[in-house]
Parts: structure tokens; sequence; C-alpha cells
């Protein structure tokens, strides 16, 4: 499932929606892939971070992305991520690409 969320997007909006989405996809058959632009950055520490987290954790996901995804200037982000069942899928490799 791809995600993008708006820098100016309701973030209560936004995680409460997801949580629907992943509560009616979310079962023992179904192997979820979670990417995309969440403009929640996995960089430092905050509130809605935790909050993701937790909500993302209770389906079983798990963010593998640990380098910055945007960098501009003197300032690094990981607002693009990646979330997978890390129990499941233990032998995954992420390298970030530059593409100009």
């Amino acid at each position: 499932m791809t995600i993008y969320r708006s820098p100016s997007g309701d973030l209560q909006y936004f995680t409460n929606t997801l949580e629907m989405i992943l509560s009616k996809i979310h079962n023992n058959f179904n192997d979820i892939i979670l990417c995309g632009d969440f403009n929640i950055n996995y960089h430092i520490n905050s509130t809605w971070k935790q909050s993701l987290d937790s909500m993302i954790t209770s389906y079983g996901l798990s963010s593998i992305v640990t380098f910055p995804t945007r960098i501009q200037g003197n300032s690094s982000t990981i607002i693009d991520n990646i979330f997978i069942n890390t129990f499941k899928f233990n032998n995954f490799s992420v390298y970030p690409t530059i593409n100009g």
C-alpha cells in the first residue's frame, strides 16, 4: 500500500484513516508492505512519530528506513518510509538512491 500525506495535512485525520484501512486489510493471510511519503520525520523523536509507530506496531509492522530521504542544505529528514513485518521478513536490504 502506498501513502502520501501532504505536509499541511491533518495528522490526526491521517492516522485515524490509516488505522481504519489497516484494520480492514490486516489478517493472517495478507502480507502488508506500507510505503510512501508520510511527512513525519523519523530522524527525530516526536509525539506524531510515537503515535504512528504505536499504531503501526499494533499491526505487526516496523519502519525499515534508517537513512535520510530528504537532504536540503544543512538539514536532513526521514519523511519517506517503508513499514514491513520484520519478524516474518527478516532478510531485507534498503538502500538510498541518488536521483539528482
